[in-house]
């Protein structure tokens, strides 16, 4: 096959590899904003939610997240995990489990 035949791929450049980082920080700068929200909105709501326990101690999500500054200074990671463990402590308080519909 001669090479008018196939698609040639165009080979990234510099400004190319610029662009798409460029948008990726961005997108991650996104979430860092929407997860920190989320989780201040959450710990704000509700505060008595326990996201860990250490011996017999329970730690409670007002007591950790009353501070924005520690909040936006965590890791996205540690963010989702907050934010998932607050979501979990919420479904086991609600004994009514909402049915999924499966439209397969």
């Amino acid at each position: 096959m001669k090479s008018t035949d196939k698609k040639e791929k165009k080979r990234k450049s510099a400004n190319d590899y610029r662009k798409e980082f460029d948008d990726l920080t961005k997108g991650i700068k996104s979430l860092e904003e929407h997860t920190t929200f989320r989780l201040l909105q959450l710990a704000a709501t509700y505060p008595d939610a326990i996201i860990d326990k250490m011996g017999d101690t329970e730690i409670k999500a007002g007591s950790c997240f009353n501070n924005s500054t520690y909040v936006i200074n965590i890791s996205i990671e540690k963010k989702i995990n907050h934010i998932e463990t607050i979501e979990k402590w919420l479904a086991d308080q609600n004994p009514v489990k909402q049915k999924e519909i499966d439209f397969n």
